[in-house]
């Protein structure tokens, strides 16, 4: 799977707590809008989480396979291409934290996965 375009803002590490900040670009080549839907496309669901979880694993030192449940999902924005959107993420305790948002701190999807 092909990445979105990615720009590391921050990077902090707390006693039991990793997080950064990255901006995303989204652009309509990116092989996931390709048939989601013809027409009118949208970044899916498992796309986001599979975002969040490779950068989670890049810059927090998430270890992937002990990724054991999703405890919370939400999509209240749909993503369509040619957007760019940030990306915050929180590694606390057994738990990371998500949340797609624009410059307008407007949230497009949130979540929370069990490691």
């Amino acid at each position: 799977m092909d990445y979105p375009k990615t720009k590391l803002i921050e990077t902090s590490k707390q006693q039991a707590e990793f997080s950064c900040l990255l901006k995303l670009y989204f652009p309509e080549d990116l092989s996931v809008f390709q048939g989601h839907f013809e027409g009118a496309p949208i970044l899916p669901g498992v796309a986001q989480l599979d975002f969040a979880i490779e950068y989670a694993s890049q810059y927090l030192e998430v270890d992937k396979s002990m990724i054991n449940v999703i405890k919370q999902l939400k999509f209240t924005r749909i993503i369509r291409p040619n957007i760019t959107l940030s990306l915050a993420l929180i590694k606390k305790d057994s738990t990371l934290h998500f949340r797609y948002f624009d410059h307008e701190d407007n949230n497009y999807s949130i979540g929370r996965i069990g490691l």
